[in-house]
């Protein structure tokens, strides 16, 4: 089984790697033997492989990395040491330009030139979204906004995260609503289990069925009925699960491709998202047409007009 990198025609881009991650920033980490290293677009070494684990890019010069089982560090491209903190965990990139690190057990916030926005004082934490991120403090769990101030108790039947400016919320056993910022309804329908909205602006729902769902719009509108699951996967589009197998749908509802997938990713670079079909994966357009027909052990979407795919 091999890793390696194609272009847009289903062309071969680079040689194999023993394993490696879709690109982001312009960069890929790649492995050899039990170490990791970066590559940059041209499928060069711009940092050797030396370090056991690399998280991952936080911006396009920043990465954080580990060497052998000591504590995570920030590096540049290069892999080159970026300040000075040295820390066991971090947390997605939220929203807005804001994440957390834990440090002895406790959690703290920086922002992407590493400057500290919080002191590391909480046991848990999420990641931001409409200015809000849930914490966990010693005496409650609240919302703060992202230079540490207090915004809003939160509560154990309530969601941890805003979508879209709104939250779901649990008020009588088996009642779902969903309310905005401001604490007000955001339309007048309940549901007996509910979601987080997606980036597309849409959220599954549960009226009486546990193994049928429903997936309504911002405004609580009806927009799929029935559905086993329901995916974001970018391109203005809904992966909709029937039967098993999985199709796309637009965010009227209006089903574009039928369900004929085992598996399906989202749209990358150039339009293409990867969809397993017989246990081979191939890259579909959004009109329904494979691009690039089903080939593949694994793939993943395009990302700096290349995608990584695996192959015997």
């Amino acid at each position: 089984m091999s890793e390696f990198f194609i272009n847009p025609d289903g062309s071969r881009a680079s040689d194999d790697f023993e394993s490696a991650t879709g690109f982001r920033c312009g960069y890929a980490i790649a492995k050899v033997g039990d170490l990791r290293g970066i590559i940059n677009l041209r499928f060069q070494w711009v940092c050797p492989p030396t370090f056991k684990h690399i998280g991952g890019f936080i911006s396009p010069t920043l990465a954080y990395a580990q060497r052998s089982d000591g504590p995570y560090i920030f590096i540049a491209p290069d892999g080159a040491r970026i300040g000075t903190l040295d820390f066991d965990r971090i947390s997605f990139l939220g929203s807005d330009g804001v994440f957390a690190v834990r440090r002895g057990g406790l959690w703290g916030f920086l922002d992407e030139s590493l400057r500290q926005v919080t002191p590391f004082m909480y046991k848990e934490v999420e990641y931001f979204s409409c200015g809000r991120c849930w914490v966990a403090e010693e005496s409650r769990h609240c919302f703060i906004d992202n230079s540490g101030r207090f915004v809003e108790l939160a509560w154990p039947a309530h969601s941890r995260f805003y979508r879209f400016g709104m939250q779901w919320r649990r008020g009588r056993p088996n009642v779902f609503a969903y309310f905005n910022l401001d604490g007000q309804r955001a339309f007048d329908r309940e549901f007996t289990l509910a979601y987080d909205f997606h980036d597309g602006g849409f959220a599954m729902v549960n009226g009486g069925d546990y193994d049928k769902k429903t997936v309504i719009d911002r405004s609580g509108r009806t927009i799929l009925k029935n559905v086993e699951n329901a995916g974001d996967p970018g391109g203005g589009l809904i992966s909709v699960q029937l039967r098993k197998t999985w199709g796309f749908a637009d965010i009227t509802g209006r089903l574009l491709i039928e369900p004929r997938f085992s598996e399906v990713k989202w749209f990358g670079g150039h339009g293409l998202c990867p969809v397993a079909l017989k246990g081979r994966w191939g890259y579909l357009s959004s009109d329904g047409d494979f691009k690039i027909k089903p080939q593949f052990d694994y793939a993943q979407p395009f990302s700096d007009d290349v995608a990584l795919v695996t192959a015997n």
